[in-house]
């Protein structure tokens, strides 16, 4: 039986985050994907609703979230403004969260947001986190900072994104089975439809990640992991793609000489999106 849904949207100093919520228990935190959104990993949380509390959110400028967006975010070395409003919400939700849990871009805000206030959580589960490789963070850091434009393949992608669609069909039609969305089972795909799509007022339907903001986002992608791995005092597990990983294999062996205990895998044969592509295999490394 599938456990009731609540969808909320919680209060934050500048707006409200949207969150859907099941289950009772220990509180799980879950962060999503750029330019994704919280519906999409349905099926890989909802089967957890039964021990946990399970509460997805949207980021700031992804989904039904209500937070302005910002106009520096391309010239930072992090996603600290995401750590910063993923902080409220723990705050505003009143329990300190059992397990942090996020995919890609919501791994790395969630551990760099426990890595920088111990005792946060107690359970960190990365799903293929994406950062700056080790190797180039600092000369990365460097150069944005003296306000290079520096080449990015995913935020030009992003910019040349189509922003709205005349309705959902379109939508639909463009997306289904083609680019990140291959393999995707039809579930996750129209959750994205659902979660992913704003009304954009004349009748028709947006991206509620703007192509601006996704590639902003990328642009801004976290060049402090390393260090973030090495104050880190949560246990954490990490689950990368067999494939195509942000997770270079420089970068796995230093996390593994940081942090000897911790368990991380790959699941051969999964890309990038292996929370949406691969949920049962994922789901297998959350704590019991």
């Amino acid at each position: 039986m599938t456990p009731p849904i609540d969808e909320r949207f919680i209060p934050v100093a500048d707006g409200e985050i949207f969150t859907w919520q099941a289950g009772n228990g220990p509180l799980l935190l879950f962060l999503h994907a750029t330019s994704m959104c919280a519906g999409i990993y349905r099926d890989l949380l909802l089967p957890l609703a039964g021990q946990f509390r399970v509460v997805a959110a949207d980021a700031r400028g992804h989904g039904r979230t209500r937070l302005p967006l910002l106009d520096t975010l391309d010239t930072l070395d992090d996603w600290r403004p995401f750590r910063n409003d993923l902080h409220q919400l723990i705050t505003a939700l009143g329990t300190r969260p059992a397990v942090l849990a996020g995919h890609s871009f919501g791994a790395t805000v969630l551990l760099e947001l426990a890595a920088d206030h111990p005792g946060l959580a107690d359970h960190l589960l990365l799903i293929d986190p994406a950062f700056a490789p080790f190797a180039s963070a600092e000369d990365l850091r460097a150069r944005r900072r003296n306000g290079e434009t520096l080449a990015n393949p995913l935020a030009e992608l992003a910019d040349r994104r189509r922003p709205s669609f005349p309705d959902i069909e379109t939508a639909r039609h463009a997306y289904k089975g083609r680019g990140v969305f291959r393999g995707w089972p039809d579930s996750a795909f129209e959750a994205y439809l659902a979660g992913g799509l704003c009304p954009d007022g004349s009748g028709g339907v947006r991206l509620c990640c703007p192509p601006a903001w996704e590639a902003r986002c990328y642009r801004g992608v976290s060049t402090t992991m390393e260090q973030s791995f090495s104050k880190l005092q949560t246990s954490f597990t990490l689950v990368a793609a067999g494939r195509d990983s942000p997770m270079n294999a420089y970068d796995e062996a230093r996390i593994r000489k940081l942090h000897p205990e911790a368990v991380i895998a790959r699941i051969e044969g999964a890309g990038h999106f292996l929370a949406v592509t691969h949920a049962p295999q994922v789901r297998s490394y959350f704590p019991a």
